[in-house]
């Protein structure tokens, strides 16, 4: 469900754990993700992203999607969820229509591995004028990819989603409309990591509801990350307490929210996670509703229990 109703400033804030933030972006600092030195399996991911800046910079799909299932799950910012090759490639084709690329870079900070699965994080910046526009355009964001390792040591593409560091104007010209959308997939409780999940995102909507920062800090690892809506990364646990203790304080009722997935599997001690939220809210002025999506890499502790490591989130428009 989609809402063309323009948020006031303070319903961001109370969701941002789940990915959003204060539109007042904070300006991204390099120096807040560790650097990345590449090896001989990481060329794959440097030669993959050299492949996929390519595709933007002169609009040719044919080799990028050579790379994507019919279950990859991508996630642009603003765009609803799109899984599989045919949508994938109806939303670049009309995304490369629009849009006029003159510089577009991507820079790897972390890849995590978990077995044959390789979880990959960076930055980019991207350069654009608007089909018939004059004015140019810049975009700083971050993105994440989940690469799977086939038998031949090659790379297909199970997930991918990106975001920016920064609030955009007219969001609608990153979204393009679809006839076909994601069906929900139904909760398999006899499944006790889905049932897992199912109840740490209860306590995620306790959490928000309640406008209750320690208890929704308390979800991250000492090391964890975490990249939200429209703003810097935020790295390590004292951070993302600061954060979400900063924008905690407002006076927006959450009347309702739903915090569930789009999927998940298990990979030794971690746990990947496809979320997706949807939040009806009111002040005394207004209400409306928000919802949104991301990629959320889970750790198993010592004592068994799971806590983020690396989570991004995403705002549908």
């Amino acid at each position: 469900m989609r809402n063309s109703f323009k948020f006031p400033a303070a319903i961001i804030p109370i969701v941002c754990f789940l990915s959003f933030c204060s539109c007042t972006a904070k300006k991204y600092k390099d120096d807040t993700t560790p650097s990345f030195k590449s090896n001989s399996l990481d060329e794959r991911l440097l030669n993959m992203n050299t492949l996929f800046t390519n595709s933007v910079l002169k609009e040719n799909l044919e080799e990028r999607l050579k790379y994507y299932t019919d279950e990859t799950l991508c996630m642009p910012e603003y765009q609803l969820s799109m899984r599989g090759v045919k949508m994938i490639e109806s939303y670049f084709l009309e995304i490369f229509k629009r849009e006029e690329v003159e510089l577009f870079e991507k820079e790897i900070f972390e890849v995590i591995t978990m077995g044959n699965t390789l979880v990959e994080l960076g930055t980019f910046k991207k350069e654009y004028r608007l089909l018939g526009k004059q004015n140019l355009l810049k975009q700083n964001g971050k993105y994440c990819n989940v690469w799977q390792v086939q038998t031949d040591n090659s790379l297909k593409l199970k997930a991918e989603c990106w975001g920016y560091f920064h609030p955009i104007e007219n969001p609608e010209s990153l979204v393009v409309s679809s006839a076909n959308t994601l069906e929900d997939i139904p909760v398999d409780v006899n499944n006790h990591i889905a049932f897992e999940l199912m109840a740490v995102n209860a306590l995620m909507e306790k959490g928000v509801k309640t406008h209750n920062a320690a208890l929704r800090s308390s979800f991250f690892t000492d090391d964890g990350m975490f990249l939200p809506f429209a703003d810097s990364i935020k790295s390590g646990f004292g951070n993302i307490n600061e954060h979400l203790i900063e924008y905690t304080s407002n006076n927006v009722s959450i009347d309702s929210i739903h915090v569930y997935n789009q999927g998940f599997e298990v990979l030794g001690d971690y746990v990947i996670e496809y979320p997706k939220f949807f939040v009806s809210w009111s002040l005394p002025e207004a209400k409306g509703i928000s919802h949104g999506k991301g990629i959320r890499v889970w750790q198993r502790q010592a004592d068994c229990t799971l806590k983020l490591y690396r989570e991004i989130g995403l705002h549908n428009q």
